[in-house]
């Protein structure tokens, strides 16, 4: 009966875990169901780990080599500067450079 119970609860968590992954819609993000409280951003990327306390949260983060910019997207850190987030004649969007 015990088996029975985690593998209802196993397959529960893994449920809720790959319809949680499919919210992240933003080009290189990730959810992530435990991670630092603390999402590396332009505006942070010099600041260390160290200085981040808290619990885990849930949610959708960028992935590895990517920071949060201003308007929300996941970029490298040439594209954090003011310079390049108002680069002409296009604009990079969500997806793709217009």
């Amino acid at each position: 009966m015990w088996v029975r119970c985690l593998l209802a609860v196993a397959l529960a968590a893994l449920t809720l875990a790959i319809a949680h992954s499919q919210d992240c819609t933003g080009l290189h993000e990730e959810y992530f169901n435990c991670t630092s409280p603390c999402q590396k951003s332009c505006s942070t990327r010099a600041e260390t780990v160290e200085n981040c306390r808290g619990s885990c949260v849930s949610g959708c983060f960028c992935s590895a080599g990517y920071f949060r910019r201003e308007d929300s997207l996941c970029v490298r850190s040439w594209a954090c500067s003011n310079e390049a987030s108002k680069r002409k004649p296009g604009k990079l969007s969500r997806n793709r450079l217009e």
